[in-house]
């Protein structure tokens, strides 16, 4: 009886699991698709209206970098993580993993280890909605690190979600997924495949 009511709270947090991450995914193409029918009216526009986005938030000196690193400034496209004093940044253009990566390092950053990831959680979802993001923490063996410093990420943080991080041998990336669901739960971690095109949270390094 015990070993049925195990299985039965098991099956029940793993549908639940589940759920979340299918509600997140049809919500994510359901705006994605919304975006890409929107940009067919008029190409050439959104076109010019990005990369005049990009070019006023990219940071392309060292000049540039110092700044950010001193005074974290919300003009191009820094903010300071809740409850924390961690300068961010989000770049605007959805990669994979290693792509990502390297969009952080041309800009003298790097991809994010948050401080306080449910406080980020709560802040990413409040400002963009549903999304995934790419973080700074990859699988090696049976190992979680964080590229920066090889730091362990543990297997256990209150911050992964129910059944994660999971056996999957492509699952190697650490993303955070912004949602009600993950708000909700408080565990916005979870591991994705590489490949996942998703858009990158960079923080201003810190010697």
């Amino acid at each position: 009886k015990y070993s049925h009511q195990q299985d039965t709270v098991g099956g029940r947090e793993i549908l639940e699991h589940l759920t979340v991450l299918m509600e997140a995914r049809f919500a994510v193409l359901d705006r994605r698709l919304n975006h890409m029918a929107s940009m067919m009216t008029d190409l050439k526009s959104n076109q010019e209206k990005a990369l005049e986005k990009q070019n006023e938030f990219m940071v392309t000196t060292v000049e540039d970098i110092k700044v950010a690193i001193n005074n974290c400034p919300e003009s191009q496209g820094f903010f300071v993580a809740p409850g924390t004093s961690q300068c961010m940044k989000i770049i605007m253009e959805e990669d994979n993993r290693d792509r990502a990566e390297s969009l952080c390092q041309s800009q003298g950053l790097r991809l994010a280890k948050p401080q306080d990831p449910v406080a980020l959680n709560n802040y990413l979802y409040e400002t963009h909605g549903t999304d995934y993001y790419h973080l700074g923490a990859r699988r090696t063996g049976s190992r979680w690190q964080w590229t920066d410093d090889q730091g362990v990420l543990s297997s256990s943080d209150p911050a992964w979600m129910g059944g994660e991080p999971s056996s999957t041998a492509s699952s190697n990336c650490l993303s955070m997924l912004s949602s009600s669901g993950t708000i909700a739960s408080g565990k916005p971690y979870g591991d994705w495949s590489c490949p996942s095109i998703e858009y990158p949270i960079c923080e201003v390094i810190h010697n």
